[in-house]
């Protein structure tokens, strides 16, 4: 079946500029290149493009046409007036005439689904993207649910960082809280079982999804960066603030959260600066944990070592990775689209060992892994601030070219089509 037309449904408005964020508005933007009517569908709502990346993308957006009416009589009553919701946005879609749907997750499919079973979007086939592991987020109950539990325990014990960060039993709840979880999460595992391929990033994260949903088409299928960022030159110089100057600068940039264990960058950096004064950390990026991990600078007397430069705008990002030596990640996942930007742009990079990378990348001689806790990474980044230089333009952007924007969505469209029946058989 050829794809002409597709939206790209979010199930809610986006409101924060991220690796997920920067996924699906980049797809839009591909789709249209090949040719494909693209459109975005949030929560009903135009987007507002100042919103992300500095006003950068600008999507098709569809806009659901609300019924004040009936919205008032149901007020009162949120379960009707969510079904409501549900029957309009289906309604904005179905206008669309979209041959394949991308849910962005496994919420938004559970959406689509409801549609679907309520007869407006019947016959049209969607896809699930799934960013990442529910075992990332150590506060989430969601993999605790009943539906997880046969495989639960062999997931946790089968990665160091997990293990180390999951308890093996969930928190207390109430039975009321306990059981909107079990159908909450049952929901999800429906809709991820009809959609007709669920796309990630890893094969670690397939092997999950493969154990968790029980699910035969899983994909696995990564981009982070445009074909012409391997050939990208700086624009200007960014190391302006005096303190960095003579510096050797490790470079990272992530939403400042507790997922990202930026403190044990820190913590790393801490103990590189005993050994060798003559390095810098530059931490690009806003979120809740900025002030703590200010403070954390103070507590261990690096301050004045260490550079908060806030949000990084787009027109300044890829110099930003130019003007350091060294970019480093502790994210807890297998998969950064950020460390593969640096990688694209030939720096060197210090990650957790939870990253998955293809054997092959071992040829660019930039990627040093270590297990993320503070000796280890400051052991890295030592060694890799003393390696020599990674390989040639040329070797790299044959060795990273299945990890581009264009080859991903490529791959996408490829496997949609292929993954659904032909138009005339769902009429």
């Amino acid at each position: 079946m050829k794809i002409t037309r597709l939206v790209w449904y979010a199930g809610g408005p986006l409101t924060f500029s991220g690796g997920g964020e920067r996924l699906l508005l980049e797809g839009l933007r591909h789709f249209e290149f090949m040719g494909i009517q693209a459109a975005l569908f949030t929560d009903g709502s135009a987007l507002a493009p100042g919103h992300l990346f500095d006003g950068r993308y600008s999507p098709r957006t569809l806009i659901t046409q609300r019924s004040p009416g009936p919205q008032r009589i149901l007020r009162k009553v949120p379960t009707l007036r969510h079904a409501l919701r549900l029957w309009e946005d289906a309604g904005a879609i179905a206008a669309f005439r979209p041959d394949y749907v991308i849910a962005n997750s496994p919420g938004a499919a559970v959406s689509l689904l409801r549609m679907k079973l309520m007869g407006r979007l019947r016959g049209i086939p969607f896809a699930c993207l799934i960013h990442g592991s529910l075992f990332q987020f150590s506060a989430d109950r969601e993999k605790y649910a009943l539906v997880f539990r046969p495989y639960f325990r062999r997931v946790r014990e089968d990665d160091p960082v997990y293990l180390a960060t999951i308890p093996p039993r969930a928190p207390p709840a109430t039975v009321w809280t306990q059981l909107k979880l079990e159908l909450h999460v049952l929901a999800q595992w429906i809709a991820v079982k009809r959609a007709a391929v669920v796309f990630v990033l890893t094969q670690k994260n397939r092997r999950e999804i493969e154990l968790f949903y029980r699910h035969q088409n899983v994909r696995v299928a990564h981009g982070a960066f445009p074909r012409e960022l391997l050939r990208y030159r700086p624009v200007t110089g960014l190391r302006t603030p005096e303190r960095l100057s003579g510096k050797r600068v490790i470079f990272s940039l992530c939403r400042l959260e507790e997922k990202k264990r930026v403190d044990i960058i820190i913590r790393a950096f801490a103990m590189l600066v005993e050994r060798a004064p003559d390095v810098a950390l530059v931490i690009g990026g806003t979120g809740p944990d900025r002030e703590r991990l200010q403070a954390l600078a103070g507590e261990l007397r690096i301050s004045q070592s260490v550079v908060f430069p806030g949000f990084v705008p787009d027109g300044e990002l890829y110099d930003y990775y130019l003007s350091a030596d060294l970019f480093t990640s502790a994210d807890i996942a297998d998969f950064d689209l950020t460390t593969f930007v640096a990688l694209a742009l030939g720096r060197k990079a210090v990650v957790s060992s939870q990253h998955e990378f293809d054997p092959e990348l071992g040829d660019l001689r930039q990627v040093f892994r270590a297990e993320p806790s503070p000796e280890p990474l400051a052991a890295a980044f030592e060694a890799a601030l003393a390696a020599g230089d990674p390989c040639d333009a040329e070797t790299r952007a044959k060795l990273l070219a299945g990890y581009t924007w264009e080859t991903y969505f490529e791959t996408l469209k490829r496997v949609m089509e292929h993954s659904a029946r032909p138009r005339t058989a769902r009429r």
